[in-house]
């Protein structure tokens, strides 16, 4: 059918931003430490040790988890921190163009928006970076899409998704959590 179709072209479409993301990062992957923390999240992928800061504390369980399963993977730290960060890209360019059809409900501003975020600077040094900040943030988009669906529909399925995602940001950058309480405050006040 011709929705079907439309479906598969949106993933197959989808795919292709991922493997460009992926591809970019990898192929602008910094090969040396550039401050004591990036040192202890380097040093952590080969030996997690939070009472030795590695990291420091509170230790980012999930982000290190994720980063040493890359390691395994790929036997290359310098890499794993930018695939890494090439799917916090995607999740960012996804995310974001998600939420704005939600709140705009236009499609066609929303491919300048992936473009502007592809190709912005500083977002383009995060994802290289050996630290946990640009996958802290795509997990901080993804909260605030679920928020921004519930708002919109009223499924209650997008407030257990807000709050599964919000403990993944826990373990990933708990300092990202304070912009998550005007969400917060917002769904207490619904529910009631």
């Amino acid at each position: 059918t011709k929705q079907g179709k439309q479906q598969d072209l949106e993933v197959m479409l989808l795919l292709i931003l991922l493997f460009i993301c992926v591809l970019s990062r990898t192929f602008s992957s910094i090969f040396y430490i550039e401050d004591i923390d990036s040192m202890r999240f380097y040093f952590s992928a080969i030996d997690y040790d939070v009472l030795n800061n590695r990291p420091h504390f509170p230790g980012y369980p999930i982000y290190c988890l994720i980063l040493k399963c890359f390691y395994i993977l790929t036997n290359s730290i310098e890499l794993s921190f930018s695939i890494i960060g090439g799917l916090s890209i995607f999740l960012i360019i996804y995310f974001s163009t998600s939420c704005y059809q939600l709140l705009f409900h236009d499609s066609n501003h929303s491919r300048c928006l992936s473009i502007l975020l592809f190709f912005n600077p500083l977002l383009w040094l995060m994802s290289n970076r050996y630290m946990p900040d640009i996958f802290g943030l795509a997990i901080l988009l993804i909260c605030l899409f679920f928020f921004l669906n519930y708002t919109n529909s009223n499924k209650k399925k997008s407030i257990f998704y807000l709050a599964f995602f919000t403990a993944v940001l826990a373990g990933v950058r708990i300092s990202y959590l304070p912009f998550l309480i005007p969400i917060f405050i917002s769904l207490i006040k619904d529910l009631r």
